[in-house]
């Protein structure tokens, strides 16, 4: 099919951009550092601001063996300048998640 050769060819001028663009091809979880200017990736040299950033949150539901009730919590990351975390890059690299603290 004539398409997907296109869409194939497509893909990997945007792959070889992006790599061009950052200095690396993301292709898993990276690590990076909160620092006073944002998220700073390991490979990258300059920080990203937070606000283009999310932070996973959890769910949890406790229940009460005693009464039976239960409780739904959101647990989230309490970040800190210094703090190592591994983000998770989305949007072609434009917006990454923090998916967990790395002690």
């Amino acid at each position: 099919m004539e398409g997907s050769k296109g869409a194939n060819a497509l893909l990997q001028v945007m792959r070889e951009t992006t790599a061009k663009t950052i200095g690396f091809q993301v292709k898993s979880a990276i690590l990076g550092t909160i620092t006073s200017s944002g998220l700073k990736l390991d490979h990258f040299e300059h920080p990203i601001p937070l606000t283009d950033c999310s932070v996973m949150e959890e769910k949890a539901t406790l229940i009460s063996e005693s009464t039976g009730t239960s409780h739904d919590y959101i647990i989230r990351l309490k970040l800190e300048e210094g703090d190592r975390v591994l983000c998770v890059p989305i949007d072609e690299g434009r917006t990454y998640i923090i998916i967990g603290q790395v002690k």
